[in-house]
């Protein structure tokens, strides 16, 4: 007599709940379809405010996809760009380890030479690179972080509140959120895509983005921009983002 457990693997076998025969990988052309997308909509950010540049870049892809339950059907996968964006101290104290290096070398060439005018020489050019970079790290570190985070099909579902709409056109609406206690340095701002659903952005009072299965693996139906730092730049930076072409990578 066969066990319950046998009976109970047959019929989920028999129902499709066990697949482990079923490959869903995603092939590798289609995960870089999404890394590609997320740079698209990165390029489309456009330059960091003065003083700031790119210190950190993290992608995280997908690379299976999700059957629907038609066949021929896929729900959207989640792909996400992590950015952080500084003053460059890492960069600084990166080229300052450099530095240091190409002028021991130098001072031990001079020191074995006997050429102690260079000696000399060097010696004081290590002490002014000392003190620039000092200067430059100490300005770079007084420069608040600016976290972003890109997101292609998200589901964000919260509500708007029309005080907070920061711009709104067809298929995009950006909304600030302050710091609850009034931190001026710690506000975020959020910007959505999704040239169905916010096609009139002007009337929608809930981030219901697209979910829906589509017949592609790699189908891309919204995109999310999240930002947190100082809330009068995120702000600034943010209404100087190029919508179209973030506009272009999502599918109609």
């Amino acid at each position: 007599m066969k066990s319950l457990g046998f009976i109970v693997m047959l019929i989920l076998a028999n129902t499709g709940w066990l697949r482990a025969d079923e490959n869903w990988a995603l092939t590798r052309d289609e995960v870089t379809s999404f890394k590609r997308k997320l740079q698209t909509i990165g390029s489309a950010l456009g330059n960091p405010p003065t003083g700031y540049e790119r210190e950190k870049e993290e992608f995280e892809l997908p690379t299976e996809y999700n059957p629907g339950d038609n066949p021929g059907k896929y729900f959207p996968q989640i792909a996400t760009m992590r950015l952080r964006y500084g003053g460059g101290t890492g960069r600084i104290g990166q080229q300052a380890g450099e530095q240091s290096q190409d002028n021991q070398k130098a001072l031990m060439e001079a020191m074995s030479a006997g050429d102690y005018e260079k000696v000399s020489q060097i010696q004081q050019k290590m002490a002014q690179q000392m003190s620039q970079t000092q200067q430059a790290g100490m300005e770079s570190a007084r420069k608040p972080v600016v976290n972003m985070t890109v997101t292609l099909n998200a589901s964000p579902g919260e509500g708007i509140d029309p005080d907070n709409i920061l711009f709104q056109r067809p298929g995009v609406i950006a909304i600030k959120y302050p710091h609850p206690e009034g931190n001026s340095q710690q506000g975020r701002v959020g910007v959505y895509l999704d040239p169905v659903a916010l096609k009139n952005s002007s009337s929608v009072s809930t981030l219901n983005l697209r979910s829906e299965t589509s017949n592609r693996k790699t189908a891309v139906v919204n995109a999310v921009i999240e930002m947190s730092g100082p809330m009068e730049l995120i702000q600034a930076w943010a209404a100087r983002f190029v919508t179209s072409t973030m506009l272009s990578q999502i599918d109609r």
